[in-house]
């Protein structure tokens, strides 16, 4: 008779294995089994195997392991050269930043091998564990754990900017579709949105308010040593300081009011979409525009040799940034279409 583990057991066990062959494994060890140990057993025999074939699937197929090595490996190289200069030239020296990049790229293939099945989505509790495991293994190598952080951070958002819009059928199959909008449900998708944004401004103040913290204890305690790196400080706590001032109010959140009929809050839901619409589109102005001059002023400030490359992947960095905002902006003016296919519709109809 097929042993049947505890359901608590197979749903950790479950979590162990690539999502692609969670089923077919589970059902083959529970026919196999005839006992805990015997199960047990054969899941830690299998594991590995399973694990290794889907890496060699994932590293063969399009999921943009390739891309993440290059940038991650340019992105370290820039804040090696940045961070240790000539020091470079000591035999060794690379290996330091090798390790988490070695490590990085681990953790990426695993979260590739880790993703949903049936798309090249990477997990994302693998992707932060990775970063987590990267940045130790800097750390413990004695590269500059800060540079090497911020130059996976970088490299993980440039990742994101190029890759994202050709993953959007995956993520579109993974997106529960809602209900087309009516007059019924627009006071909950009303609220829903305005829930995503606040969720939103909160990931990215928190973001801009560690920065902060640390260019301001950078100013405070450390007392930079020339005016030019004093400066570059000042306007980097300028240019986070606007940005978290623009983006709650223009872009911040608002309560949907309650006592209007379906007909009212169509048309707050609608302005309100149009508004982060125009957010959204304005980024470059208000998000990172306020921004470069800090950086500026700091690669002034600490000119090296590698300085006009690493102001170059800056660049490059914001200009994904803004196209990821381009499609941001799409995708909102999809959703006022369909308000405004709706109120045209509910007109008609003369309701």
């Amino acid at each position: 008779m097929p042993y049947h583990p505890a359901r608590r057991l197979e749903g950790i066990l479950a979590a162990l294995l690539p999502p692609v062959s969670r089923e077919h494994v589970l059902g083959d060890l529970a026919e196999c089994a005839q006992s805990p140990a015997q199960y047990a057993a054969a899941f830690v025999a299998v594991l590995p195997k399973v694990v290794f074939s889907e890496l060699r699937r994932k590293v063969r197929a399009d999921t943009g392991l390739g891309l993440m090595a290059g940038l991650s490996a340019t992105a370290l190289a820039v804040a090696a050269v940045a961070t240790r200069g000539r020091a470079l030239a000591v035999p060794g020296e690379w290996l330091r930043w090798a390790a988490p990049w070695a490590v990085w790229m681990a953790g990426c293939a695993l979260a590739a091998a880790y993703g949903r099945a049936g798309t090249r989505l990477w997990n994302g509790w693998c992707v932060l564990a990775a970063l987590l495991a990267s940045i130790g293994t800097a750390a413990l190598a004695g590269a500059h754990t800060a540079a090497a952080a911020a130059a996976i951070v970088v490299a993980t958002v440039a990742h994101m900017a190029i890759t994202l819009p050709r993953l959007g059928a995956d993520l579109a199959r993974l997106t529960t579709t809602p209900p087309p909008l009516s007059l019924d449900n627009v006071h909950e998708r009303a609220q829903g949105f305005q829930r995503m944004i606040w969720w939103r401004n909160l990931r990215e103040s928190g973001a801009a308010v560690f920065l902060l913290a640390m260019n301001i204890n950078t100013l405070v305690s450390t007392h930079p040593d020339s005016p030019a790196a004093g400066a570059a400080v000042v306007l980097g706590v300028a240019g986070l300081a606007c940005m978290v001032a623009v983006l709650h109010v223009k872009g911040g959140s608002r309560r949907v009011p309650d006592g209007l009929d379906p007909m009212e809050t169509l048309h707050f839901h609608q302005a309100e979409i149009a508004r982060q619409r125009d957010v959204l589109r304005a980024v470059p102005y208000w998000y990172l525009l306020p921004l470069a001059p800090g950086i500026l002023a700091n690669a002034i400030a600490t000119w090296k040799p590698a300085s006009p490359l690493m102001l170059l992947f800056v660049a490059a960095i914001f200009f994904g940034v803004a196209r990821l905002n381009v499609w941001a902006a799409r995708w909102l003016d999809r959703q006022l279409a369909e308000a405004r296919a709706l109120e045209a519709n509910t007109r008609r109809a003369g309701l």
